[in-house]
């Protein structure tokens, strides 16, 4: 899409769908996340170059480009991201609570071998500090 045949309407349409697509909440956070100031992101709003500001953006953090460019497609490419994270969490959840099953059975398996031990009263043990038997 050039930026060239855009108009301010649809120059402010794609500001507003970046908005949306970052998770911003005003035009003062888009141009602090696009490393601009305030007055030449107006500047560039008004020639219409700030559309391949938030395109080079939008690519870079892995955003829906044609979401904010045109407006069709899904909204939040992040939402799935934060779906599939959802499920990887609650997948490691899983395998952290089996882990611990594993590990409660173990510790119930050693107590059982520590409390049918018997002591050996014929041991005898040597101390290499003192050098003699105790």
């Amino acid at each position: 899409m050039s930026s060239d045949n855009l108009t301010k309407g649809q120059i402010q349409a794609i500001v507003d769908r970046a908005l949306i697509e970052f998770g911003l909440e005003n035009e003062k956070q888009l141009s602090d996340l696009l490393g601009i100031s305030q007055s030449d992101k107006t500047k560039r709003k008004n020639r219409g170059t700030i559309v391949r500001l938030i395109e080079r953006k939008a690519y870079q953090e892995r955003k829906n480009v044609h979401f904010i460019l045109t407006g069709e497609g899904e909204m939040h490419v992040k939402n799935q991201d934060a779906h599939a994270t959802k499920r990887s969490e609650d997948v490691r959840v899983q395998e952290l609570e089996e882990k611990v099953r594993q590990l409660e059975s173990r510790i119930v398996l050693l107590e059982r071998i520590l409390s049918q031990s018997r002591p050996n009263p014929g041991r005898r043990f040597y101390d290499p500090l003192v050098a003699e038997k105790k």
